[in-house]
């Protein structure tokens, strides 16, 4: 690990993967009533102060909806990474 984190990339690697994880933790609770509050008066807006990314076709902030996304799509990666890990681990045995 220590000769990891002496490398730039595996040090941007870490810093990325560690601000995924906390975002995936504080994200929903902060961001989670916004992610889903539907506003017709903004529907396809643009970038602008209020909503970085824009707005989608119901009017909900992509920013947040991004963030709040952000725990289901680190579970799944984690899922299909121990599955893949238990799978192979036990086609790897077979022989």
């Amino acid at each position: 690990m220590r000769q990891l984190l002496r490398t730039p990339a595996g040090l941007a690697g870490t810093t990325l993967v560690t601000f995924m994880v906390v975002l995936a933790v504080i994200g929903p609770p902060i961001w989670g009533a916004e992610a889903e509050r539907i506003d017709p008066a903004a529907i396809l807006q643009g970038v602008s102060d209020a909503h970085p990314l824009g707005t989608d076709n119901l009017g909900r902030d992509i920013l947040a909806r991004v963030l709040v996304a952000g725990r289901l799509s680190l579970f799944l990666a984690l899922l299909t990474t121990l599955i893949g890990a238990a799978v192979g681990i036990v086609l790897g045995a077979l022989p």
